[in-house]
């Protein structure tokens, strides 16, 4: 365990779900900034669970250790999985309790703590508790709670526990030092809800130093899976409750008699279940299941596929934003968009001209799409160049990163 802090020196808390070594986007992003402020002056201090979100559930990580200069507290809580509801809930309350207990033993005067938003809730426990220990409260808004528990019919929006929640929740983004959101339609959205536009900064990235562009010819991992010569539409990532898999799977329905089109799913969810299911009932050979692969095969495992699709309900829009799309975004390929054609990836993509958007539904459409990107490498290049543009312009990791640098440096001078 580490030295106790200096009393009077300042340090940044982030409490999350998942950190690294963890694969999730929620984890692998706090990780990058993490490592990144540690690097650049900031003490950094990470309270997660101790454990890893997918494929290895059972997997245990040792209760300290020191990562690239970030102090890493591991805390218990349950773990009986995420397939069924109350096994996730029960998990969110242990963890939470520890949490709380271990965010009350570190947190000193002056101290920045980052919530993230899973577990879902926590920054209405914390906050008293940072607020008593006279630290700086900043909410990092990935996913906005409870709006996507009502969008995905765990309760309704009118109901008490909804209404309670929201009111709590409100509150905290407004006595909040600073509200990070990653996206322009949950920052209107907040605003919108009466949350100060002064308190709300956008921050969102993607990894392009470790992304990047790479040839068929020069992928290993397509050569080893027996890719070559097939036209790849790929999904990496989880694939769950907020997304859409019935468009995607008439498609691959329709285009199962198509021997050079396949269909790759990387990573996991209830989704995959459900293709999984499909595929085996219709007796599909065009689809390729792979779980998630190591973060340092990224590069490779984003480049396999020469066109990726990201679906999200349209009811979930400003509530969660899909991160998947920038990695998509760095490593140059074009990109297929399911759900609302309004929605903040569906503008991006209009803008950046690198794909194109279809609703829920219109697997005609989706059909056409694939049918020509798959039978004009031209345009299929332009689109994908077009991505990687995007990308340097608006996602590069340096650039989010001055910008919470800045943020955190700004609060810091505000409370000396």
């Amino acid at each position: 365990m580490p030295n106790s802090h200096n009393k009077d020196s300042k340090q940044l808390v982030c409490v999350h779900y998942y950190f690294y070594p963890d694969n999730s986007a929620g984890s692998q992003m706090l990780s990058d900034i993490s490592f990144y402020l540690s690097s650049n002056s900031f003490e950094v201090s990470v309270i997660t669970s101790r454990y890893v979100r997918y494929d290895v559930e059972d997997k245990t990580l040792i209760n300290y250790e020191e990562i690239n200069g970030v102090n890493v507290y591991r805390v218990w809580s349950s773990n009986f999985g995420r397939r069924r509801i109350i096994n996730r809930v029960i998990n969110y309350i242990t963890l939470e309790i520890s949490l709380m207990i271990k965010l009350f033993q570190i947190v000193k005067q002056n101290d920045t703590v980052l919530l993230l938003t899973e577990p879902p809730f926590f920054n209405i426990i914390a906050y008293p508790i940072i607020r008593l220990k006279k630290g700086v409260v900043v909410n990092w808004v990935q996913d906005l709670f409870p709006e996507v528990a009502v969008s995905a019919g765990l309760f309704s929006k009118s109901s008490l526990i909804n209404r309670s929640l929201t009111t709590l929740r409100n509150f905290i983004f407004k006595k909040a030092d600073k509200n990070i959101v990653i996206g322009n339609t949950m920052l209107d959205y907040l605003v919108s809800i009466g949350i100060s536009n002064n308190t709300i900064k956008i921050v969102n990235w993607s990894k392009g130093g470790e992304i990047f562009p790479i040839s068929h010819n020069d992928n290993q991992i397509r050569k080893d899976w027996g890719l070559e010569g097939k036209f790849v539409i790929g999904y990496s990532g989880n694939l769950g409750r907020a997304h859409d898999v019935s468009t995607i799977l008439a498609v691959i329905n329709k285009l199962k008699f198509n021997n050079n089109i396949l269909f790759l799913f990387i990573g996991c969810g209830d989704g995959f279940d459900t293709v999984k299911q499909y595929a085996a009932k219709n007796k599909l050979n065009n689809i390729m299941f792979k779980p998630y692969q190591n973060r340092d095969l990224l590069p490779l495992s984003l480049n396999i596929a020469d066109v990726h699709w990201v679906t999200l309900d349209p009811k979930m829009e400003g509530f969660i934003v899909p991160s998947k799309f920038y990695g998509i975004l760095a490593a140059g390929k074009p990109v297929i968009f399911i759900g609302d054609r309004d929605g903040e990836i569906a503008r991006d993509i209009r803008k950046g001209e690198c794909g194109e958007s279809v609703i829920i539904g219109n697997y005609k459409r989706l059909e056409e799409i694939i049918k020509q990107y798959s039978n004009n490498v031209t345009l299929l290049s332009a689109l994908g160049q077009n991505s990687r543009k995007l990308f340097e312009k608006k996602y590069q990791f340096h650039i989010s990163a001055v910008k919470f640098y800045n943020l955190l440096t700004d609060i810091g001078r505000n409370i000396q």
